[in-house]
């Protein structure tokens, strides 16, 4: 967790924020977001992100583009984590120029992918924006981008919260939140 914590007061993630006409432009696109911060943080989570131990598809811990087929087309969440073969939540990436605490777009497409999967959390993030929905509750297209969200901050409040993303995503406590019949509300920023 120390580690995760250093990472998370580096000046490249303060940056982040800095340069908007960079990172909030169409040049820096959900492929330079996932590889220069998604696969970092989920990596520093304990996270095999890189299938560094050489598990065949079948056992990799990190899917990247998962096949969900819904109503007849096949859709692929950017990330699916896993213990063995077991799914246990997807991840869904999107550029810094997208606005998650508002879009219904990104919301419901995470949610319907995971409703699907059959799994109970799931994560919307841009990085700089994170978010944590119930993915238990069946999605709607009308859906307000707040529905079934029970977590939302900024990437200013993960030292904060950090405690809680690990023992919620980490590697080594990701089974815990399958406990609980339904996961706490955690209202950090206004839902």
């Amino acid at each position: 967790m120390l580690y995760l914590l250093h990472f998370l007061h580096r000046p490249r993630l303060r940056q982040l924020k800095g340069p908007e006409k960079i990172q909030k432009g169409k040049s820096y696109g959900e492929a330079k977001t996932r590889a220069d911060f998604i696969d970092k943080f989920f990596h520093l989570l304990g996270w095999d992100i890189y299938n560094a131990q050489g598990y065949s598809e079948q056992y990799r811990e990190v899917v990247r583009e998962d096949k969900i087929p819904i109503k007849g087309k096949v859709n692929a969440p950017d990330y699916c984590f896993r213990i063995g073969s077991e799914r246990k939540f997807f991840v869904e990436t999107k550029k810094p120029a997208v606005d998650i605490k508002h879009d219904i777009s990104p919301a419901f497409q995470l949610r319907r992918y995971a409703y699907t999967a059959k799994l109970p959390l799931s994560i919307l993030t841009a990085f700089e924006e994170f978010a944590i929905y119930d993915t238990r509750i069946k999605p709607d297209k009308n859906d307000g981008a707040s529905c079934a969200r029970i977590f939302y901050c900024t990437y200013k409040e993960y030292g904060d919260q950090i405690d809680f993303i690990s023992q919620t995503f980490s590697r080594g406590a990701e089974w815990r939140f399958l406990k609980r019949p339904r996961p706490p509300v955690k209202e950090i920023s206004s839902l």
